[in-house]
């Protein structure tokens, strides 16, 4: 099956201006690539012109975001919300990302239980004339990359009712 075909705003909750990751490339076995390009419109460009580092972070939830709904997709199930939970550890090595660039974004579940997720994400540039579905991105070409804890619960709506004290 061609995911690339599959419109985003199928996969993610996000709606408008906060749907930042505009396509999958590939997912197969625990693995999903997802791009991007930084319009110049991005709610989170700031006055230098360019998008934050730290906004990696998200484009890496909403790839994550990605890698449960299209999961779901395939089972022909609703999609769920899921919880941004944070990073044990965040790298960088860029300032951000600059409006008509376009980035890759790969995210590997590396466990799972009960809802509770944790993935290795890379962001890296795109390259032209390599395809990050069939071959292997060098590891120093990463550009910011992070474990990722993710919790998607079985009834979120539940979930955000009750008040924690």
């Amino acid at each position: 099956m061609d995911v690339s075909a599959i419109p985003i705003t199928q996969l993610i909750p996000h709606r408008q201006s906060m749907c930042l990751v505009d396509r999958v490339l590939a997912f197969a076995d625990k693995t999903i690539v997802a791009e991007f390009t930084v319009d110049a419109s991005n709610i989170f460009v700031v006055d230098e012109g360019y998008v934050p580092v730290w906004v990696g972070l998200e484009y890496m939830a909403q790839t994550i975001a990605a890698y449960t709904g299209l999961n779901h997709y395939l089972n022909h199930e609703p999609i769920k919300l899921g919880f941004l939970l944070g990073t044990r550890r965040l790298e960088t090595q860029v300032e951000g990302f600059f409006p008509q660039s376009t980035y890759w974004v790969s995210a590997t579940e590396i466990y799972e239980d009960n809802g509770l997720s944790v993935f290795e994400s890379i962001l890296y540039q795109a390259q032209d004339g390599v395809n990050p579905c069939t071959e292997k991105l060098k590891d120093n070409e990463w550009l910011v990359r992070a474990s990722v804890n993710a919790f998607q619960p079985d009834d979120p709506s539940q979930m955000l009712q009750q008040s924690v004290l």
